[in-house]
C-alpha cells in the first residue's frame, strides 16, 4: 500500500489526494489484524498534513500497543518510530520494542535524525548490535561538519 500511494498520491491534484488519502484511512482502520492495522496506518499518516499526522499516528501506536503477541508488537512500533516527530516519544516507543533487532534498527534512525550531534551519538551508543552501532556512528560522523 505504501508504494502503491507513494506512486499515486503526488500525481493528483491537491482536492483529490485528500479524497485518496481519507479514503485509504477508511480502509485501514477496517483491517482487522491488529499488527497489519496499525502499519497501514503510520504509513499512511506519513502523507497526512501535520495536524492529522498525528492523530493517525496516535491511532496506530495505542493499536500497536495492544497487540499481545511480542514479535508482532515489535514489527508494528518499528514501523511507527521512525514515522514520530517528537524524538523523546521516538525513544520511549523505541524502548517498548523487545526485539533486540527491530529496536537497534530503531534506535539507528531516530539517531541518524538527530541534528545534535552528541545527542545522536548518545542514541547511536545504545544499539545493542555492533555492525549496527558502527554503521550508525559511520554516518553521524559523515553528516558532522568538520
Amino acid at each position: 500500500m505504501q508504494e502503491l500511494l507513494a506512486e499515486i498520491v503526488p500525481r493528483l491534484q491537491d482536492d483529490r489526494k485528500k479524497d485518496v488519502l481519507d479514503e485509504a484511512l477508511a480502509i485501514a482502520r477496517e483491517i482487522q489484524e491488529e499488527e497489519r492495522r496499525a502499519i497501514a496506518l503510520a504509513r499512511i499518516a506519513s502523507k497526512l498534513h501535520d495536524s492529522q499526522k498525528k492523530i493517525v499516528l496516535d491511532e496506530a501506536l495505542a493499536g500497536a500497543r495492544e497487540i499481545q503477541d511480542r514479535g508482532r508488537r515489535a514489527r508494528a512500533l518499528s514501523e511507527i518510530v521512525p514515522r514520530l516527530h517528537d524524538t523523546q516519544e521516538a525513544l520511549a516507543v523505541a524502548q517498548e520494542i523487545q526485539d533486540r533487532g527491530l529496536n537497534a534498527r530503531a534506535l539507528s534512525e531516530i539517531a541518524l535524525r538527530l541534528q545534535n550531534t552528541q545527542e545522536a551519538l548518545a542514541v547511536a551508543r545504545e544499539i545493542q548490535f555492533k555492525w549496527l552501532r558502527a554503521r550508525t556512528l559511520a554516518e553521524i560522523g559523515a553528516q558532522t561538519p568538520r
